[in-house]
């Protein structure tokens, strides 16, 4: 056991630069390998998981309750872009299948270090619970799908880069 320590003691007294990369590395491969978070710590099964799809939204389609929420997260802004969840392509999954059901909204981040993850879920629920007071919701944030510009709808890529 003692030779475990005294080569973790000599690992972390070299260079701060080669640590901090190989904790970079670490960290990186716990991102890899970390399934996808329920926003209330809780974990989904892969069988569960979807694959990236270009998914939009659209007011014409879905129960009443699903164009009403889609309106609510319209409202809500990416703090660093500027730009709409909805527009931005962050939203992926969003079902309130009846008056009884719960809510379920499934999110990804542009990155998997956002530092405002706590912030847009947390926006996400206030929105929910306006249109919807009595259900109980569900966020989940998907740490498996990567997002992509091509997620973004027109509205989203003419916010971010202008005319095109």
């Amino acid at each position: 056991m003692s030779a475990y320590i005294r080569r973790l003691h000599l690992f972390l007294n070299r260079e701060s630069s080669v640590s901090f990369f190989y904790l970079f590395i670490f960290i990186s491969f716990l991102f890899s390998i970390c399934p996808t978070v329920y926003a209330d710590n809780s974990t989904i099964s892969s069988a569960m998981q979807k694959t990236d799809q270009n998914t939009s939204f659209s007011l014409t389609t879905g129960s009443t309750c699903e164009k009403q929420i889609l309106l609510a997260l319209k409202e809500i802004k990416d703090p660093e872009l500027n730009i709409n969840i909805v527009d931005l392509g962050l939203l992926k999954e969003l079902n309130c299948p009846n008056e009884s059901d719960d809510i379920s909204i499934t999110i990804i981040m542009t990155s998997p270090f956002c530092p405002y993850i706590k912030t847009i879920v947390e926006d996400i629920r206030t929105a929910a619970s306006k249109i919807s007071p009595n259900k109980k919701t569900k966020i989940i944030v998907d740490t498996k799908t990567r997002w992509k510009a091509s997620r973004m709808s027109k509205e989203g890529r003419k916010q971010l880069w202008g005319e095109q």
